[in-house]
């Protein structure tokens, strides 16, 4: 068993990092600036879009694009019961209603054709998220969707790097949704960025987070004029900042090297559960050009072990094996359980992934012991409990 705990993420922050955030902190200026620009324009060359809007955070992104939709109250919007509960929550913090549809069990991706089965005259809008990495089904997403006259808001805190079809996931639908928390591929502690490729959208979204105003404080506050603010709506106070847009220019650099790592570690887990009994792991589509690996997920055969799936996660971390919960069904929470009647035997596809899943140590600086120590684990886990 292994000495020391192994997390389940670890995030790189090196000198590159640590210099840019000591270079703001010694410029005086900490909010939303010229690095918040330039980190807003190198993201959105890199995912292929016209245009990037930094925010908070990855929630605040789904809720202003929901928002700028204009979609009215009390409408319909589709997405997926595997996913965080953000995914969701913005859907009914925007006064709008959540319908789930069920995902594709090879890829844990919402399925398109269950889209289509739950399309009313009251859906406006669709949310897919782009599962541990695995880009959604876009294509046939965007049919669904222009045949119906729906917006696509793409959730895609996993999927930074990850490509569809030749087509960089950032640069596909009217709104595309990233996250930069601690445990992301490129991470700023906190933050999130939306990219659109509408010019309209665009200007929306940067008075949207700027209480709506016309222009933000780097324009009122230079050193060459002093112009009055005016509020063209009432906006949000959802802007990212200098210091952290400055973490994520590095992280962005050094992303594609990062990723590389990841696929190496991914590779190396595929080939050792590939032939280990009880144990069984997500696919990839052909369609996709390049996979985010944000996270990585066994399926424990619950149906001939004899321990559930939560004691063989507290059977990982007693020994030393750090581990995630990628996702308890949202059907199954209190709140949508309860608003909307929803039981187990709705989604059956989703139910038998999240009662199944358990996400494994994965991130780019795991040693070969780190990895092996994690393969012989659930190896020896899966021998110890076997029928």
């Amino acid at each position: 068993m292994r000495k020391e705990f192994l997390p389940l993420f670890k995030p790189v922050i090196d000198d590159e990092e640590i210099k840019e955030v000591t270079d703001i902190l010694k410029s005086g200026w900490l909010t939303t600036g010229p690095k918040t620009k330039e980190f807003e324009e190198k993201f959105s060359e890199y995912s292929g879009a016209k245009h990037g809007i930094g925010v908070i955070n990855c929630t605040v992104a789904l809720f202003m694009s929901l928002e700028a939709a204009k979609i009215p109250k009390d409408s319909e919007v589709i997405t997926t019961p595997l996913t965080w509960c953000s995914s969701a929550n913005v859907i009914e913090q925007a006064n709008l209603k959540t319908v789930f549809a069920d995902v594709n069990m090879k890829t844990g991706c919402i399925d398109p054709k269950e889209i289509e089965k739950k399309i009313t005259k009251k859906t406006k809008a669709i949310i897919p998220v782009h599962f541990a990495g695995h880009p959604c089904d876009m294509d046939p997403i965007l049919e669904i969707a222009e045949k119906h006259n729906l917006t696509v808001v793409e959730d895609a805190a996993h999927a930074i790097g990850a490509s569809y079809k030749n087509r960089k996931i950032g640069s596909i639908s009217r709104f595309t949704c990233f996250s930069f928390y601690a445990n992301k591929n490129l991470t700023t502690g906190q933050g999130g960025m939306i990219t659109t490729n509408g010019d309209e959208d665009a200007k929306n979204l940067k008075m949207m987070r700027m209480y709506g105003l016309r222009d933000g404080a780097e324009n009122r506050y230079n050193e060459k004029a002093i112009s009055h603010y005016l509020v063209e709506f009432p906006g949000y106070n959802f802007r990212i900042f200098d210091l952290l847009a400055a973490i994520g220019i590095p992280q962005l650099r050094k992303l594609e090297d990062l990723n590389a790592k990841r696929k190496k570690i991914m590779d190396a887990y595929n080939k050792a559960f590939s032939g280990m009994s009880h144990i069984n792991t997500y696919g990839v589509e052909d369609y996709t050009t390049s996979h985010g690996m944000h996270l990585y997920s066994i399926l424990v055969d619950i149906d001939n072990l004899k321990i559930t799936r939560d004691r063989f996660i507290n059977e990982l971390r007693a020994r030393n094996i750090g581990t995630g919960l990628h996702y308890d069904a949202l059907h199954y929470h209190p709140f949508y359980k309860n608003k909307y009647g929803l039981k187990r035997g709705d989604f059956p596809n989703t139910e038998y992934l999240s009662d199944r899943t358990i996400s494994l140590p994965f991130f780019p600086f795991m040693t070969k012991e780190d990895v092996d120590d994690v393969i012989s684990t659930v190896e020896e886990i899966t021998g110890k409990f076997k029928k």
